[in-house]
């Protein structure tokens, strides 16, 4: 069904609702179920924060039309009817499509990320609040493997050889290789260490390419992060 998002009928809808929430809102009850859907537990671990995040952004109204809107063309973007053959893979895209979008859209609300935005609204007294701000500070590159112990995946960016922790509980069904492998891993920090958001894949030597644009950006931010303050110049070839 086409709705005219102009038409009368809508107009008239929503002038009735606010007719009714204007008349009650002073002397309205607290909705305790409305609430604790908005409420985050302090103990959450990882899932349940970055659920939590995109529901509250997906669905709150100052957030929700342009979050939606661009999520939506970037579905269309990704072309995921070409999955449907294998349920396993959509889904797969699908999530991978909605991480991306979820870790880099900046919202016009003061220009912040979803991760920025929900940590300003469960605020500064918050256990979670430096975990929950800076989630969206996601890396994309190519690493390679250095170990495995009881709780993280070693592994060391091969642009600029520095170490990572990976959660191991973030990677499913991860089997410890029995030889020096490369990956390309899109994480994001988590507590003390980082966490797989994304997608995790075997790379070969020749698909390591660290003169995209896109990688020599994580090149920056990985030495931004390690305290260099100074710019980044790529290195012209004699």
């Amino acid at each position: 069904m086409f709705i005219d998002p102009h038409g009368r009928l809508i107009q008239l809808i929503t002038d009735l609702a606010y007719a009714i929430l204007e008349e009650h809102y002073e002397v309205a009850p607290e909705n305790p179920k409305l609430k604790s859907e908005y409420s985050l537990d302090e103990n959450a671990n990882y899932f349940e924060v970055r659920n939590f995040i995109e529901k509250l952004v997906a669905t709150n109204y100052l957030t929700a039309g342009e979050y939606n809107t661009n999520l939506n063309h970037l579905m269309q973007v990704a072309e995921l009817g070409r999955y449907q053959h294998d349920q396993a893979q959509l889904q797969q895209m699908i999530y991978r499509v909605r991480d991306n979008h979820f870790n880099n859209y900046r919202l016009h609300l003061f220009a912040l990320k979803s991760s920025e935005f929900v940590a300003e609204v469960v605020g500064k007294e918050h256990g979670l609040y430096s975990s929950v701000k800076t989630l969206g500070n996601r890396i994309h590159s190519f690493f390679e493997y250095v170990k495995t112990d009881e709780q993280f995946v070693h592994v060391k960016h091969i642009g600029t050889k520095t170490a990572f922790k990976i959660y191991k509980d973030s990677i499913q069904e991860f089997a410890e290789p029995s030889a020096v492998l490369s990956f390309y891993m899109e994480i994001v920090p988590w507590k003390d260490a980082w966490n797989l958001s994304g997608i995790m894949t075997v790379v070969n030597p020749d698909e390591v390419n660290f003169d995209l644009p896109e990688q020599y950006e994580m090149t920056y931010r990985i030495e931004a992060m390690n305290g260099k303050d100074k710019s980044l110049k790529k290195q012209k070839s004699s």
